[in-house]
């Protein structure tokens, strides 16, 4: 289509006219940039295990309780909410536990009749970001 003026047709341009593009919606920004996750080998340097023996005098296997906890640098440490433990295994119950308590590095106990041979662990930051590591449980018991 040939543009109207006011005196008649105007010349056609060599170029054609552009369609008017929609305007992008601006994403709000954020409000605190987000930091950098660390490293999952980092991550998996952190994980921390202790299994105790259960004694039972009628158990034909043994019972254990586990506790695992994270022990990262302060500054990770500060900027997380939660950290939650999944096991594969039926073996350990529940197979799955989360912890707020920074205070207590997030521990959690669980008790097993054997190690879990992966541990996903989940680190929930403050900023919303949320990381997956798995580890090893029974290397991580010894």
């Amino acid at each position: 289509p040939v543009p109207l003026s006011p005196d008649g047709p105007a010349e056609a341009s060599a170029e054609p006219a552009k369609p008017a593009e929609p305007a992008a919606p601006e994403a709000p920004p954020p409000a605190l940039p987000l930091a950098h996750l660390p490293a999952s080998g980092d991550v998996e340097g952190w994980v921390k295990a202790k299994a105790t023996e259960i004694k039972g005098e009628d158990r034909g296997r043994p019972l254990y309780h586990f506790e695992l906890w994270l022990d990262p640098p302060e500054d990770v440490k500060q900027r997380l909410a939660a950290v939650a433990y999944d096991f594969d295994t039926p073996a350990v119950m529940p197979q799955s536990q989360i912890s707020s308590e920074q205070k207590t590095g997030f521990r959690v106990s669980v008790g097993g009749l054997a190690c879990a041979d992966k541990i996903t662990v989940t680190l929930k930051f403050k900023d919303g970001q949320s990381q997956q590591v798995a580890v090893d449980g029974c290397r991580l018991l010894g």
